[in-house]
């Protein structure tokens, strides 16, 4: 029997915070996802907080792959196989 491998589920999180204030939390403000990102698919969305969903999403098997930030605003990168 054959079987096709499964396609990774990816994640691009581009995030900013608000440099007038430097305690603020860092918030989605654009994602693209690529396959599934159950069961943290209800805490994606534009304005979540970001530190929430990346807890979410490294319990659940993702992994980061790539990181950039500036300070004020960045984007993460996650996958899962």
């Amino acid at each position: 029997m054959v079987t096709i491998p499964r396609q990774s589920d990816v994640i691009f999180l581009y995030w900013k915070k608000n440099p007038l204030q430097p305690n603020s939390p860092k918030r989605i403000f654009k994602f693209t996802i690529i396959g599934e990102v159950r069961p943290c698919t209800h805490q994606i969305f534009n304005g979540a907080k970001l530190k929430p969903v990346l807890k979410c999403l490294l319990n659940n098997g993702f992994k980061i792959q790539f990181e950039q930030s500036t300070g004020v605003n960045g984007y993460i990168v996650l996958e899962r196989n």
